[in-house]
């Protein structure tokens, strides 16, 4: 019997764990594919034998079963796309690629309206991050209240990029081994004004030495 050929035992593991590769030490990328092709875990595990049908079937069950968005899915799935078509071209396969050109008619449509805080909302808002600003969680709330920075971006930072003794308070927004940037254009300067720069202060002279 002959030995089964290359195509034909590829599997969707190894994929995902060449794509773990490409992105070791990030973990937010990482965290990113291993959530993506769990989503999939069911398919059979050889790529040769997954058909395009199986993948819209996990589709349906993601969206009924799990819940989950349409645009959610639709991320997953040109996730694992991408890797999957970089695996075919690196080895230079001929078989298709199930993930591609997957439809999805409604994308968006179930996408729940974020709310917009009230006056009076964000006023209590100010008001309990003040009282608690001895925490951690609390000091993060606080430097994103005027600066509009994302969420990892204020978790990610070090004392010595928030800059309080220049012309104008700012912090240094820029990417590290542990905590990379949502894309390139996300590396820069943003003022501190309000309560953010109360908090910057705060989290400046409680740090230990």
């Amino acid at each position: 019997v002959p030995a089964p050929s290359e195509e034909q035992i590829i599997t969707l593991d190894e994929i995902k764990t060449n794509a773990l590769k490409l992105y070791l030490g990030n973990k937010k990328k990482e965290t990113e594919i291993t959530r993506c092709f769990g989503y999939f875990s069911e398919l059979p595990p050889i790529l040769s034998h997954i058909k395009k049908r199986d993948v819209l079937r996990v589709v349906e069950s993601l969206k009924t079963d799990h819940q989950l968005k349409t645009a959610t899915i639709k991320k997953a799935v040109g996730l694992i796309s991408r890797q999957v078509r970089l695996t075919l071209q690196l080895h230079d396969l001929s078989i298709n690629n199930p993930f591609a050109g997957v439809p999805f008619d409604n994308i968006k449509k179930d996408a729940e309206k974020r709310h917009t805080f009230e006056a009076v909302e964000l006023q209590k808002l100010k008001e309990t991050v003040r009282k608690k600003s001895g925490l951690i969680t609390a000091q993060i709330v606080g430097l994103l209240y005027d600066t509009g920075c994302r969420n990892a971006e204020i978790g990610g930072l070090k004392l010595e990029d928030i800059k309080l003794d220049e012309p104008i308070p700012h912090l240094v927004i820029r990417p590290y081994d542990q905590r990379g940037l949502k894309n390139g254009n996300s590396e820069r300067l943003i003022p501190l004004t309000g309560i953010s720069l109360e908090f910057a202060k705060i989290v400046k002279s409680s740090a230990p030495p």
